[in-house]
C-alpha cells in the first residue's frame, strides 16, 4: 500500500499525463473558441475596473479600509435602514439576499468571547490559504442577548471590526452573522471572522488580545502534506 506521499506523486503525474494526451484533441475546439473567448477576457476586464472603482468609493465613505484594527465588536444587523439605530451603509450577508444594516451601538465586544478557533482553507485563487476565525461566548453574553432581544424572539448577530477612523468595516464583502434565538439561546453559534488572508486575520487576532490558547484547524490537504513531511512549491 503505497504511503500518503506516493499517493501525491502519482496523482500530479496523471494528470499531467492526462493534460498531454487531451490537448491535441483540444486544440481544434480551442481554435473555434478563441474569439468568444477574447470577448470573455474584455468583459471580465471591464468589469473588473468597475469593481475597482465602486471599492475606491467605499474607501472614501471609509467603508472598506481595514488597515488599522482598532476592536471587534458583535452588533444586531437589520434588514433595512432604521434612522438614529442603524448605519447608513448595509452589506450583504453570507445566508440570505439584499443588504442587512448594523446597529450603531454593539452588543458584544472583545471582552465576551470565550474560545477561539482559527482554521484555514484551501482556495485554488491567491493567497492559496485563507483563515477563519470562530468564536463562542461566554455565559454573561448570552444573558446579555437575551435581554438586549426584548420582546423580540431573536435577532441577527454580525461580527464587525472598527478601523483607527471609527468606521465599520468586514474583513470579506458579506457580513458574517448568526440567528440568536432567545428561547433556545444554547443552540447559538457565534458568527465567524470570515475566511480572510493571513495578514488580515492576524489584525483581527492582535485587535481581540486574546489571552488563552487558540487550537488551529488546517485543511485536510495541508495536513496530509504535513503528516507525510512533504513540500509542494
Amino acid at each position: 500500500m503505497p504511503n500518503v506521499a506516493e499517493q501525491i506523486h502519482a496523482a500530479f503525474e496523471f494528470k499531467a499525463n492526462a493534460s498531454a494526451q487531451l490537448k491535441p484533441r483540444l486544440d481544434p475546439y480551442w481554435n473555434l473558441m478563441k474569439p468568444k473567448s477574447y470577448l470573455m477576457l474584455l468583459t471580465i476586464f471591464v468589469s473588473t475596473i468597475s469593481i475597482l472603482g465602486e471599492q475606491s468609493e467605499a474607501q472614501k465613505k471609509g467603508l472598506a479600509a481595514d488597515n488599522d484594527v482598532l476592536k471587534v465588536e458583535f452588533r444586531w444587523i437589520e434588514p433595512k435602514f432604521v434612522d438614529g439605530l442603524t448605519e447608513d451603509w448595509g452589506r450583504a450577508i453570507d445566508c440570505g439576499k439584499g443588504k442587512w444594516f448594523p446597529h450603531k451601538k454593539s452588543i458584544l465586544s472583545a471582552d465576551d468571547i470565550k474560545l477561539i478557533r482559527m482554521t484555514e482553507s484551501y482556495s485554488t485563487g491567491k493567497p492559496r490559504y485563507r483563515y477563519c476565525l470562530e468564536f463562542a461566548f461566554n455565559d454573561s453574553a448570552i444573558q446579555k442577548m437575551v435581554k438586549a432581544c426584548g420582546d423580540e424572539n431573536g435577532k441577527r448577530l454580525a461580527f464587525i471590526f472598527v478601523t483607527q477612523n471609527g468606521k465599520n468595516v468586514k474583513t470579506s464583502p458579506f457580513l458574517t452573522n448568526s440567528y440568536f434565538d432567545k428561547l433556545a439561546p444554547e443552540k447559538f453559534r457565534a458568527p465567524s471572522s470570515g475566511s480572510a488572508p493571513k495578514e488580515i486575520t492576524e489584525k483581527v487576532l492582535s485587535a481581540i488580545n486574546f489571552k488563552g490558547m487558540i487550537p488551529f484547524e488546517p485543511s485536510s490537504w495541508r495536513a496530509l502534506l504535513r503528516q507525510e513531511k512533504v513540500t509542494l512549491d
